[in-house]
């Protein structure tokens, strides 16, 4: 049984963050953290990886408890997500 916390930054409780385990041997389990940004996910294996956001966090032991700073995912790369202001539209 694995008891992860997800932090942001500042230390204040990530509220909703999506945590799964893909377990050795097979199976997966998700969850969402809760207004403590707590979740306790147990399953067939007590070795696999941990993922938070989509991103791998861990890969090992699924005993004990586990601490992850948030970390909010984008679909769009930061380098192309600025507004191209500067940009001109010819035609």
């Amino acid at each position: 049984m694995a008891m992860i916390y997800v932090r942001h930054r500042d230390g204040s409780a990530a509220q909703g963050a999506k945590v799964a385990i893909s377990f050795n041997g097979g199976g997966m389990k998700d969850s969402r953290t809760d207004r403590d940004g707590k979740v306790v996910i147990s399953g067939s294996s007590t070795y696999g990886k941990i993922f938070v956001n989509g991103t791998e966090r861990h890969n090992g032991s699924l005993s004990g408890t586990f601490e992850f700073e948030y970390s909010n995912q984008t679909l769009i790369p930061h380098h192309l997500a600025v507004a191209p202001t500067s940009l001109a539209i010819r035609q």
